[in-house]
């Protein structure tokens, strides 16, 4: 969850970085201390069935991300997020004779990719309960094996975000808010549906945490995207997503933190409606 994804340890001031669905490799806003570490596994499962539009359709998409961060210096993490993506989709149309309706298969589609970012994460700012960050990475292209076209290169992506977390207490628990907004630009697209996407979106993506105990922590967390630029190419819905994730991180030593939860689209212009689980694992080196 942008996230990336996520985008998913336990980070600096004892904050979680996390991998959030849809979105790219995600972390907090605060940064590691001088030579520790951390790596997380995130996996995304989701189904959904189209919203709406010229005929019907059933969705499934899988997702394996992975997030690398090292603290280089004193404010200064740099970070490496892998990602592998696998989904189908199987197009319905409906056919009408007489007072029969049925549906008539239009033929299924195929794709899968692997992409990688790379980036850094500087703060800017860090008070008693506030940390405030710039992180700017960037995103290679991917080649997708798709059924209707055997070889397409998707839109390499540079993205810059201002991150900024505060730490409170409230019912007599540590709890943390987490807000970032940023830009996603797309460049280098290689075919003419990829050109005609948008030139790239504006992020918004929110995390309330709360700590339940020392070893269980519950996160709510919302990825928005708005698109910039054109809106697609003929008969494409392009526009806003928003997906919510809910999950729960249970830490079982200092060093291991397993998650898992629930993700799903909740609003948008997109033709599909995800829902499904993610699961994770975060390994804390150092620190």
């Amino acid at each position: 969850m942008g996230g990336g994804v996520w985008r998913y340890g336990v980070a600096a001031l004892t904050v979680p970085a996390l991998l959030a669905a849809g979105s790219p490799a995600w972390a907090g806003a605060p940064t590691l201390l001088p030579g520790a570490a951390q790596i997380i596994a995130t996996g995304t499962f989701t189904k959904g069935r189209r919203k709406g539009g010229q005929g019907s359709g059933a969705f499934r998409k899988d997702e394996i991300e992975g997030l690398a961060e090292y603290g280089l210096l004193d404010g200064l993490t740099i970070l490496f997020s892998p990602r592998l993506t696998a989904q189908s989709v199987n197009r319905f149309m409906t056919v009408t004779a007489g007072d029969d309706v049925t549906l008539a298969a239009m033929g299924r589609r195929v794709d899968a990719g692997v992409s990688a970012r790379l980036g850094a994460r500087a703060r800017l700012l860090k008070g008693p309960r506030d940390v405030v960050s710039l992180e700017i990475s960037g995103r290679g292209g991917a080649l997708v094996n798709d059924v209707a076209s055997p070889v397409m290169r998707r839109a390499a992506e540079i993205e810059a975000r201002l991150l900024w977390q505060r730490q409170f207490r409230m019912l007599g628990k540590p709890w943390f808010v987490d807000i970032q907004a940023g830009y996603r630009h797309f460049f280098q697209a290689g075919t003419r549906w990829e050109a005609a996407r948008s030139q790239g979106e504006a992020v918004l993506d929110a995390t309330l945490g709360v700590h339940l105990n020392p070893r269980f922590m519950l996160l709510l967390q919302n990825f928005s995207t708005f698109p910039v630029g054109d809106q697609g190419p003929p008969g494409n819905r392009a526009g806003s997503t928003h997906k919510a994730q809910a999950s729960l991180a249970w830490k079982l030593s200092p060093a291991w933190t397993l998650q898992a939860g629930v993700v799903g689209t909740w609003a948008g212009g997109a033709p599909w409606r995800e829902r499904g689980i993610i699961v994770g694992v975060w390994r804390r080196f150092g620190g």
